[in-house]
């Protein structure tokens, strides 16, 4: 069974505001679809012990936003990835044998 989570409207609002709108819309959702559990963060306390509950449930992480952001396409520096490990992305040049990559950053 496949559950299709929202976590965004593209509407030239605040996040604060296109959540609303989401609320107020989702008795409109079908079945399958369901909005994504939010929380205001009180302060970085209830932060890192909100990231550790999702952690210890098997959680890789949360997102983070800024309520007042206007919606962006694309990368913005309006929301964040936290995540108890490092990565990055890269862009495959070429493949050298089997797990043998050449990259850039």
């Amino acid at each position: 069974k496949m559950n299709f989570v929202v976590f965004d409207v593209i509407e030239p609002l605040s996040f604060a505001k296109r959540w609303q709108v989401l609320v107020a819309h989702q008795h409109l959702f079908p079945p399958f679809m369901s909005l994504i559990a939010t929380m205001k963060c009180k302060n970085f306390v209830h932060l890192k012990s909100y990231f550790q509950s999702i952690r210890d449930k098997g959680g890789e992480g949360i997102i983070i936003r800024d309520g007042c952001a206007l919606y962006t396409p694309g990368r913005s520096g309006a929301l964040a990835k936290l995540k108890s490990t490092l990565e990055t992305e890269v862009r495959v040049l070429a493949e050298h044998g089997a797990n043998k990559l050449l990259c850039e950053q």
